[in-house]
């Protein structure tokens, strides 16, 4: 390491010369050398004697390996004494140093080796040294704060929180995915943490000291000589008691997600007869423990099963059966783990203010007070969201949200279920299914209701780094209105049902969106495409291309004075897909909202709206900054008159991107 002024320090233990310039002013001298040794002489008690007499540990490698979480915060709003943090960055960068400078392995494939090593070894010093860490530290110790399922977390559960994370949002990789074909947040975060979560998994599966011998064999063999994961496993293999396949084939080789759950549950003589079922396609091993007064009283391991498995067990007389008490297998989903077996809910409810960490073990409704001001009709309204969405997506999701409008005086709000689950790694990956309901005004004294059920199927490239998406809508869109005496409608209350089509490829410098819509409905049909194109140059300017064409298959509606007709500006919005805030105004402020669908143009031209077919383009182009200058030019045909050709320009002040803009 080359620098003007040197800032190294060295910790002389008894084992090694430690060498660093890991910052640590508010640490006494004496107290970075107890802490030193103390690291030294658990690695050397858990990995094996360094073959080395000086090790350099930097704070490039510390910013290399950082510890992610509260730490990271302002060192005024760090809830860790700096001894702590001192001891764990140090402890983090001196195994990293350790490994990468003895360990002769490849980087690209096989990291998860030494990654698993690292992420083992660390959990395994804070469960001796700090057993009673939590996550938040002394945040968890703030009234307020620590009624949170989060303040209960221990320091070791952000490994399992950083997998799950990229788990539940479908974006996680294999653990022998070439490095440089990882995401971002799984290269620095997930993949370490699940290669550390695997050894866990496979220590609490072989019930002895397996792992940690084999840790500590393989270090001793293999330091200073070119190695390999094969020969890991050859180590571990020669140690166990039990097969350990599973772990190197699946776990290792393959991205399956782990999900178990309790079928049924019949007594038998003095035998509990347990129905187990894998919902996932794989062989991993699973644990079913008995519990009585919250203690465990028996734990049986079940070796890796497809789809349904009858399980005989002990019956002694538990209150309740948990598959993996001790958390330590890394499943996707803990929260259908349990099986009561003295009473009627599996699990006790739980009703918690705001939106909190999910806690398996409870079902969990959270509770947040809404003030929102959503449209002029009904003013600020004022209720309660009560919902059961915790910081990690969870695939099932419902929330119920009723609220009072001060201006309407009226009850309204929504609801809604939502399903997400993924099917496959890539290509049609994923589906969403779910339910809708919500009651708004859409008019002075007049109210609409919406209930909408669609199901949506995703696409995704094999690469996970590609930004390229597809997804393809279906839903049915039924909305009853309260009838307008002033402007009579021939249907006030009617069903659309919606297919929609969308291509994305969205990239820093270049964007492309197409979106094809076809809509079916008693009295019309009609289809329409819609192609984006965004150009962002070097020197921050933009150029921007919005193609529109649509047309009527059929077209019965001439009663409903336009209603569903194409718009050239403003769209009427009757599958009510846009905020809004005052959507039945003719004029005034409110009049002039702009989102930019349909024909997209800016200004109000003498005909709005077609009945027939319309195409437009819609360009912009940055002149300086947030100014850009934009035309737009269509052709609208009505039936029984010839096309009517539009065109406007001016300027767009951007003052927040996409949010609040300004049209001249």
């Amino acid at each position: 390491y080359i620098q003007k002024t040197s800032n190294y320090y060295s910790l002389k233990t008894n084992e090694l010369d430690l060498v660093t310039n890991i910052s640590a002013d508010k640490v006494e001298d004496s107290i970075k050398l107890e802490t030193a040794n103390k690291i030294v002489t658990f690695l050397k008690d858990n990995l094996g004697d360094f073959p080395l007499e000086k090790l350099i540990v930097s704070n490039i490698d510390k910013r290399k390996n950082p510890i992610y979480g509260f730490n990271q915060l302002p060192e005024k709003f760090r809830p860790f004494s700096n001894e702590f943090q001192f001891e764990i960055s140090l402890l983090k960068s001196t195994i990293y140093g350790m490994l990468e400078s003895t360990l002769v392995i490849n980087p690209r494939e096989e990291k998860w080796v030494t990654d698993g090593i690292l992420v083992y070894l660390m959990m395994d010093y804070v469960e001796s040294y700090y057993p009673e860490m939590k996550l938040g530290g002394t945040l968890s110790e703030i009234i307020g704060l620590r009624w949170f399922h989060a303040a209960d977390l221990k320091f070791n559960n952000q490994y399992y929180l950083g997998y799950k994370n990229m788990a539940r949002r479908f974006i996680d990789q294999p653990l022998e995915t070439p490095r440089d074909s990882l995401l971002k947040f799984n290269y620095n975060i997930a993949n370490t943490y699940k290669a550390g979560l695997g050894f866990k998994y496979l220590e609490d599966y072989l019930e002895d000291e397996t792992v940690s011998k084999s840790i500590k064999q393989f270090y001793s063999n293999y330091k200073l000589k070119p190695t390999s994961a094969k020969q890991f496993q050859t180590v571990i293999e020669s140690l166990a008691k039990k097969n350990t396949n599973w772990f190197f084939d699946e776990f290792i080789s393959k991205n399956d997600k782990i999900d178990f759950k309790f079928k049924s549950v019949k007594e038998k003589g003095d035998s509990l007869i347990v129905i187990l079922k894998n919902k996932r396609e794989n062989m991993m091993p699973v644990s079913i423990s008995s519990i009585k007064d919250d203690k465990e009283i028996d734990k049986i391991w079940v070796d890796g099963f497809l789809d349904e498995k009858p399980i005989k067990i002990k019956n002694n007389n538990a209150d309740k059966l948990v598959i993996d008490y001790d958390r330590n297998i890394p499943e996707v989903k803990r929260s259908n783990n349990y099986k009561n077996l003295k009473g009627i809910l599996n699990k006790p409810l739980q009703v918690r203010l705001l939106k909190d960490v999910e806690d398996p073990s409870k079902n969990q409704t959270f509770f947040m007070p809404v003030i929102e001001f959503d449209n002029i009709y009904d003013g600020l309204t004022l209720g309660g969201k009560l919902y059961n969405k915790t910081i990690i997506a969870k695939p099932f999701i419902y929330k119920i949200t009723p609220t009072y409008g001060f201006k309407s005086n009226a009850l309204i709000g929504s609801a809604s279920l939502v399903l997400n689950e993924q099917f496959r790694e890539s290509g049609w990956y994923s589906y969403k299914i779910g339910l809708s309901g919500n009651r708004t005004s859409y008019a002075p004294e007049l109210f609409a209701n919406s209930f909408t059920p669609y199901v949506d199927f995703n696409y995704r490239s094999k690469d996970l780094r590609s930004n390229l998406e597809q997804t393809i809508t279906l839903r049915s869109v039924n909305i009853s209105r309260d009838i307008d005496v002033e402007v009579p409608l021939e249907t006030p209350n009617y069903s659309v049902f919606n297919a929609r089509y969308i291509y994305s490829n969205s990239n820093f410098s270049n964007s492309i969106v197409f979106k094809g819509d076809y809509e079916l409905s008693k009295n019309f049909s009609k289809l329409s495409v819609t192609a984006f194109y965004r150009k962002l140059f070097l020197d921050n300017r933009q150029i921007s291309l919005r193609l529109y064409a649509g047309t009527f298959l059929k077209n019965n509606t001439q009663a409903d004075n336009g209603y569903f007709d194409f718009a050239l500006d403003r769209p009427s919005d009757y599958l009510f897909d846009y905020g809004y805030l005052g959507r039945s105004e003719d004029e005034g402020l409110y009049s002039q909202e702009y989102i930019t669908a349909e024909g997209g143009f800016k200004s109000v031209l003498n005909t709005r709206f077609a009945n027939q077919w319309i195409t437009t383009l819609n360009g912009e182009v940055s002149i300086w900054n947030w100014i850009h200058a934009y035309g737009d030019v269509g052709l609208l045909k009505n039936k029984g008159v010839n096309p009517y050709f539009a065109y406007d320009s001016g300027v767009k002040l951007s003052l927040v991107a996409d949010y609040f803009e300004l049209y001249f």
